[in-house]
């Protein structure tokens, strides 16, 4: 899975480096908890994008988790990307990565 904080941009440019930086934090915790908790890691993918690795979880399953990581970071009047892609037999890790980014889906949350 891949998460962008899509409007990253906007909140350095409104709020200052720092905030966005502490954004990158917050999702990065939540991200790792998340991960954790199905015996999978998260790591920081590049500048605003975070690659979450659930092994031996499902289509759906991984859907969930994405769900669940928007709701978690709800409220912070940031757009959230999520991309989800299913390693096949016979895939490179960069295959599985091309076919999550091209899977991006915007959810926009915002505050309750």
């Amino acid at each position: 899975m891949l998460a962008e904080l899509s409007s990253l941009a906007e909140v350095n440019d409104r709020d200052g480096y720092a905030a966005g930086d502490a954004l990158i934090q917050e999702a990065g915790r939540a991200a790792q908890r998340m991960a954790s908790r199905c015996g999978g890691t998260a790591c920081r993918h590049s500048g605003a994008r975070l690659a979450i690795v659930v092994p031996d979880t499902h289509a759906e399953g991984a859907e969930a988790l994405a769900r669940e990581l928007r709701l978690d970071l709800d409220g912070r009047s940031v757009a959230v990307t999520t991309g989800v892609a299913g390693w096949h037999h016979g895939e490179s890790g960069a295959d599985v990565l091309t076919r999550a980014r091209l899977a991006l889906v915007v959810h926009e949350i915002r505050p309750g």
